[in-house]
């Protein structure tokens, strides 16, 4: 006989939480590559957190943050919320501290298994301040988060 198993999808949500235009405070989750084929073709790679609010009336509520790679101006803004998240100001100096530090460490993904190198993994459980707006989805029209900007959370 094989074991049962009850699931109880009344006690999840079956959409990512989106909040009022604001700041808030996030705990970043544990990296995941993805690859997928954009709606209107051509390929979207990078890597995905889920992102936990981390204090006030919405804690605990989830979201996603994907650093988008396959184009330099994703992977500048990828580059803006990791520097957020490893302690870095968005400052041309800040920049190159962040440069030095991290250059030639491992960024490598690997999209089929969703496994991300170290430098990914290493942002795991920090915090971020994200700026946030929200905005229509164009393929669902649903509401989404936009994410606008980060800052490093400061001790």
């Amino acid at each position: 006989m094989s074991p049962r198993f009850t699931a109880d999808p009344t006690a999840t949500s079956a959409v990512l939480f989106v909040p009022p235009k604001g700041e808030y405070e996030f705990e970043i989750g544990k990296p995941k590559a993805f690859q997928r084929t954009k709606k209107g073709g051509g390929e979207s790679i990078g890597v995905m957190y889920m992102m936990a609010f981390a204090d006030g009336q919405f804690k605990g509520k989830r979201n996603i943050y994907s650093c988008y790679t396959g184009s330099e101006g994703g992977l500048s803004y990828a580059k803006r919320f990791l520097m957020a998240a490893l302690g870095f100001e968005i400052t041309q100096d800040d920049e190159e501290k962040f440069n030095q530090e991290f250059k030639g460490k491992d960024w490598d993904f690997e999209t089929s298994t969703g496994e991300c190198g170290d430098m990914w993994n290493e942002v795991a459980g920090k915090k971020v301040l994200a700026s946030t707006d929200v905005r229509i989805a164009e393929d669902t029209g649903e509401q989404t988060l936009q994410w606008i900007g980060f800052r490093p959370v400061k001790s």
